[in-house]
């Protein structure tokens, strides 16, 4: 018995050895066939991104992932590099292949190097992947994990795929030595240049025209029609950029860490696709904005409005008292702070019992303000009659004062106020503020009424 067991043990190191020897033989010939690979399409690589802006460092580990280094079934049969199936859009020759189902069509190409400029054209023509190219071209891992979250595979661990080979081959190199040559390339000519070039690349396979695409934002600047500074910098003490049309969200949020999700609530938007120029933040924004107003300017949006300010859009609807259906007008003050003075009946719940108490208190404050003025007013007539029954005639001497022409307005106290700003912004004492709202001392609290009594 024991004998049978040590046979049994030898022959398991042998299996194991056996085994072994193999995985380390195969690992071996892996390492050269990926080494060649590299060098023989590192040239290329780089040639496709000058001319389209693909990264090199991307494209030589989407080729080694897809192509198993030159050696499936796809890069041997059909010279395709990088498993890209057939679309609508493609009349060139074609394979049967089964992949994510049975006979799936995939190019086929005359040379690799037709594979590879195709690859370029593909992502750079299409508009599912247009936001990539406003990405960092050195930043691979933005790249690879917006490839990823595009859909170029199905395997959920793709992105760090593409990480891991670039990483352990230190592809990185050949990405940098082509940004070199790019930035020596004037900006709008390489553009267009390099959409020129792409047009007829796909003419010459066969590949009918796409809608076309915005160049790449690495190569073209946004205008100067812009007053905001480059990058990120802050309005209302939060982080935001300032971005163009077309600017697909999911890239700005590979780029900063942030998930697509919160970077499309934080802006109050109904897609991660811009449709025009905007102000973009990456954190939450305020319940207030940076300044006590906003005038409004022709054709100004409430969004907009939102955003220029740093302020959240229901907090700004909020504080001017503004239901969501009603429309902005140019020379419109807006309340960044505080509340508007005022109740409208479309914005408020329960706004009918609301209104009726806020205007009798305020009729009853405007009641007690003339009642107030009829009393001041005859007091100094009276005052006066005595003093001119009792002195002599002298023209110099103080006549009573005529009574001025006022108008009463209910003022809401905002967050910041003092009875002595009021009454710098009114012309008003604070005296007299104190008398027509029957005030004992200094103190207001946010959001109380006041009478004041415009001179």
């Amino acid at each position: 018995m024991k004998a049978y067991v040590k046979i049994l043990a030898s022959l398991g190191l042998m299996v194991c050895s056996m085994i072994t020897c193999f995985v380390k033989t195969s690992f071996a010939q892996t390492d050269n066939q990926i080494e060649q690979y590299i060098e023989t399409y590192k040239s290329i690589a780089e040639e496709e991104m000058i001319r389209t802006g693909v990264p090199a460092a991307v494209s030589l580990a989407q080729g080694i992932v897809e192509s198993q280094a030159g050696t499936g079934w796809l890069a041997t049969h059909a010279n395709n590099q990088f498993g890209i199936k057939c679309k609508v859009d493609w009349n060139g020759p074609s394979v049967l292949h089964n992949d994510d189902a049975p006979n799936e069509c995939f190019r086929a190409y005359e040379d690799p190097d037709s594979s590879w400029r195709d690859h370029s054209d593909f992502l750079r023509s299409s508009p599912r992947y247009a936001f990539l190219f406003s990405l960092d071209p050195l930043d691979y891992k933005a790249w690879a994990h917006g490839l990823k979250r595009a859909g170029y595979a199905t395997s959920g661990t793709y992105a760090q795929q593409l990480i891991n080979t670039i990483q352990t081959w230190h592809l990185e190199q050949y990405s940098e030595q082509a940004f070199a040559q790019m930035k020596n390339a004037p900006q709008n000519a390489f553009a267009a240049m390099l959409d020129k070039k792409v047009e007829e690349d796909r003419k010459t396979m066969g590949i009918v025209a796409h809608r076309p695409v915005p160049a790449p934002k690495s190569v073209q600047k946004v205008t100067a029609a812009s007053s905001y500074p480059e990058g990120l910098f802050q309005i209302n003490g939060r982080q935001v950029i300032f971005l163009p049309s077309g600017t697909q969200l999911i890239s700005i949020a590979e780029k900063y860490h942030i998930r697509l999700s919160r970077l499309v609530r934080f802006n109050e938007l109904d897609s991660d696709v811009l449709d025009k120029d905007m102000l973009i933040y990456l954190q939450k924004k305020k319940k207030t904005g940076a300044d006590e107003t906003h005038t409004v300017s022709k054709g100004e949006t409430w969004h907009q409005i939102a955003q220029e300010e740093g302020i959240r859009l229901k907090w700004l609807r909020k504080r001017n008292r503004i239901g969501v259906n009603e429309a902005l007008q140019p020379g419109e003050v807006l309340y960044l702070h505080g509340y508007a003075p005022g109740e409208k009946q479309s914005f408020a719940d329960n706004s009918q019992i609301s209104s009726q108490k806020n205007k009798n208190k305020w009729q009853q404050k405007l009641s007690d303000l003339l009642s107030q003025q009829k009393k001041d007013t005859a007091s100094s007539v009276a005052v006066a009659l005595d003093s001119s029954a009792n002195k002599p005639a002298d023209k110099t001497a103080r006549q009573p004062d005529q009574q001025v022409t006022q108008t009463a307005a209910a003022y809401k106290v905002r967050r910041g106020d003092t009875l002595y700003n009021i009454s710098k912004r009114y012309g008003v004492t604070v005296e007299e503020i104190q008398r027509w709202n029957h005030l004992d001392g200094t103190t207001i609290k946010t959001g109380e009424t006041l009478i004041i009594n415009k001179k």
